[in-house]
């Protein structure tokens, strides 16, 4: 395994081989780094370097560059619906619940690794907005429209969902496979996701509204 180290003020990445005992060894003779990554020939030598340990073929990329099309998540959702990488998911509370329930365990909406967490919404309602646009509005006295999304997809589950991120040390569960199998109608899949149309802030306590 190996020990980083990623600096926010300078961008600066450095990478050390961990002992057999899970140690890094003081931190003594760094592998790679420490390379700038917000330099073309720093994201080139991070990527050799990742290429090399690796043996795959990889490239080491920014939101800057000539081509928007990478997204730092599993979906291709928004690239495929609108060639837009500004996707985020949203998962309702009233179905993570649901689930709890119908499997007898209890579960987070943290274990779905949601961007936004939906309160007040029906169970499985969040599935009617795909394919339309949904409106945060600012709570408060300095109401209005501040923020817009497309809905574009359900998100299907994969086995990721099985460890629970705030207990680690617990049991996986087969989520995919118990959503599927309680149920039917939906699938394995559990919460959407949303494109970016209008940009702007979020924060908890606001609300979120869609037409059908």
């Amino acid at each position: 395994g190996y020990d980083t180290q990623y600096v926010d003020a300078t961008r600066e990445l450095t990478v050390w081989k961990r002992d057999a005992d899970g140690g890094c060894g003081g931190r003594r003779d760094a592998l790679l780094g420490p390379v700038d990554l917000s330099s073309s020939s720093g994201r080139d030598e991070a990527a050799s370097f990742f290429e090399m340990e690796s043996g795959m073929s990889l490239s080491l990329v920014t939101k800057d560059g000539p081509e928007h099309t990478h997204q730092f998540g599993n979906t291709r959702s928004g690239v495929r619906s609108t060639g837009d990488t500004r996707t985020v998911h949203i998962v309702n509370v009233a179905t993570v619940a649901e689930v709890g329930a119908a499997i007898g365990h209890p579960i987070a909406p943290s274990r779905f690794r949601p961007n936004i967490v939906v309160e007040g919404l029906e169970a499985w309602k969040e599935f009617e907005a795909v394919g339309h646009t949904l409106e945060v509005c600012r709570g408060g006295e300095d109401g209005g429209r501040r923020l817009k999304f497309d809905v574009v997809a359900r998100t299907v589950r994969c086995d990721g969902i099985g460890v629970d991120p705030l207990d680690p040390s617990v049991p996986p569960l087969d989520m995919p496979k118990l959503i599927a199998q309680h149920f039917p109608e939906h699938g394995p899949y559990l919460g959407v996701y949303a494109v970016v149309t209008d940009p702007g802030d979020i924060k908890i306590g606001d609300e979120l509204s869609f037409e059908l």
